[in-house]
């Protein structure tokens, strides 16, 4: 059996750094208006988002074969809780989003509302499924698209 090394404090600082250094800060959306940089956003956000996103969705497990894979059926979902969810974690990640004369024009009265006043509906669901898949594991992403498509 290998043994890890054990790691020295100052080993495990530099460890932490390059893997604080290393990680990803932006991702670029393509949307119909070009393509957007949205930045990484806060732990606390995207677990928001992911919890309000997974909580939204009402499911139950179906039956299947031994050895086949776990299945379940949507049995409800909570729309407006998702869009909701969605506008707060697109609004956090854009900084042109938070553009005063950008609100204006769209005649924005809570700054959030700008989000959907550019995007729409669809849209700001798409790209806010596409910022959490890029600052999460992959697993946990696709379990909460997979709810919220069902």
């Amino acid at each position: 059996m290998d043994m890890a090394k054990k790691l020295t404090l100052d080993d495990f600082r530099i460890k932490a750094a390059q893997r604080f250094q290393g990680r990803k800060t932006s991702v670029e959306i393509e949307t119909e208006m070009g393509l957007i940089t949205f930045n990484r956003p806060t732990e606390n956000t995207l677990l928001t988002y992911i919890n309000r996103s997974a909580n939204a969705v009402v499911s139950e497990s179906v039956k299947v074969a031994e050895g086949e894979e776990p299945k379940s059926k949507v049995i409800s979902q909570d729309l407006v809780e998702i869009f909701e969810a969605s506008k707060v974690l697109v609004f956090a990640t854009c900084p042109f989003l938070k553009d005063v004369e950008l609100q204006a024009s769209v005649e924005a009265i809570d700054p959030i509302d700008v989000v959907s006043a550019v995007f729409g509906i669809n849209k700001t669901m798409e790209i806010a499924g596409e910022i959490g898949s890029a600052f999460t594991d992959s697993e946990t992403m696709a379990k909460v698209e997979e709810e919220i498509k069902n």
